[in-house]
């Protein structure tokens, strides 16, 4: 039986989109090849991300920023840009205030699962509670589109130890694989964590807690 949970949950890794930068190139200055399902990863740093997602039959870039760090004005900007026969048209922008959406976030006495991110060669490691993937859930749900949505994802998981500096593709992935992240998570009653390995296209997600 657990095999099959096993070989279920690979399949359904490989449809959801998950992907994230390589830890070995964070520069905004290189280019990280990781293709997976849509998502091409072009650069990552703490501060800024951007790649390409394919939703709804369109391709669409993805440049998101930081703004005001370190101060109580922090907040994340995202430029959404459709993308046809080469050329880019912002087609959407957003901006979430990263002491907003943290506020908005409930204290519960029983969130399932752990949180954080490690780098356990040859795996980046993320865990992410059944609260965060609840709330993950409700901003995809009322988000008015991918901007709002991707910009509210970062701000909610941007705070999470370990994550920051992959925040921007984590959100990108994560906005991919929502329906997977749903399913696995049985609709935010249980945490979801996953395996990387860099330089593969594969992620490994199960419930966490």
């Amino acid at each position: 039986m657990e095999t099959k949970i096993v070989s279920l949950l690979l399949v359904l890794s490989l449809v959801c989109g998950f992907a994230l930068p390589s830890y070995a190139k964070t520069s905004m200055n290189e280019k990280v090849k990781t293709n997976a399902s849509g998502i091409n990863v072009i650069s990552q740093s703490e501060d800024e991300a951007s790649y390409t997602l394919e939703y709804g039959g369109k391709q669409y870039f993805i440049d998101q920023k930081t703004l005001d760090k370190g101060t109580s004005k922090e907040a994340i900007k995202v430029d959404q840009y459709l993308l046809t026969d080469g050329h880019k048209t912002l087609v959407d922008s957003a901006t979430v205030s990263l002491s907003k959406e943290s506020s908005k976030v409930s204290i519960q006495a029983k969130c399932r699962g752990k949180q954080g991110a490690s780098v356990e060669l040859p795996f980046v490691k993320v865990h992410l509670n059944s609260c965060k993937i609840k709330k993950f859930l409700n901003i995809v749900e009322d988000a008015d589109g991918i901007a709002g949505a991707i910009a509210g994802i970062t701000a909610l998981v941007k705070k999470v130890p370990g994550i920051s500096v992959y925040a921007g593709a984590i959100a990108g992935a994560m906005f991919a694989g929502k329906y997977v992240i749903k399913k696995i998570s049985d609709n935010g009653k249980y945490g979801i964590s996953y395996n990387w390995v860099p330089g593969t296209n594969f992620i490994f997600p199960w419930r966490n807690g």
